[in-house]
């Protein structure tokens, strides 16, 4: 008789759902993506290649953040993001306020130079209570600031 191990509360196997079959991405994933790659960054015209292929591996069940697969054609690599560590690397990020005025970001993320996650989260890890639109994140910290300084004039 075999036991299986139950997972610890927490792990990763229990906030990320694997997607079978694999996906392509959405209108509200194609939107923050659009919105983000509207921002310069080194490596931004490969990833727009690698973005001709890419599809959803699993979602995670907290918020909307997803893993992605994209056709690993040598040419379309981001350079520089070859090590193995950290597990990702940042191309690029911005960040906003939900409805309730609870910080947010996004972030594409790599691994070895190929994208491999779209990052959706609030700063207290509670979930969104509707998906938060690309106008409500501001690119740079000084953009985000400037931001939270007219809200708090409200």
């Amino acid at each position: 008789m075999t036991t299986q191990k139950s997972q610890a509360p927490g792990t990763i196997s229990e906030f990320w759902k694997p997607m079978v079959p694999t996906r392509g991405i959405n209108d509200w994933e194609s939107a923050i993506i659009v919105y983000l790659m509207e921002q310069p960054f080194r490596g931004c015209d490969e990833v727009r290649r690698q973005l001709e292929s890419v599809r959803v591996t699993q979602m995670n069940a907290e918020d909307p953040s997803i893993l992605v697969a994209v056709d690993h054609e040598p040419e379309n690599r981001v350079s520089g993001h070859d090590s193995r560590l950290p597990l990702y690397w940042l191309f690029v990020q911005m960040y906003g306020y939900d409805g309730d005025g609870m910080v947010m970001w996004a972030m594409l993320l790599s691994s070895g130079g190929y994208l491999a996650k779209l990052d959706v989260r609030r700063a207290d890890s509670s979930i969104f209570s509707s998906l938060p639109q690309p106008e409500a994140f501001a690119y740079s910290e000084e953009e985000f600031d400037r931001r939270e300084k007219e809200r708090r004039a409200k």
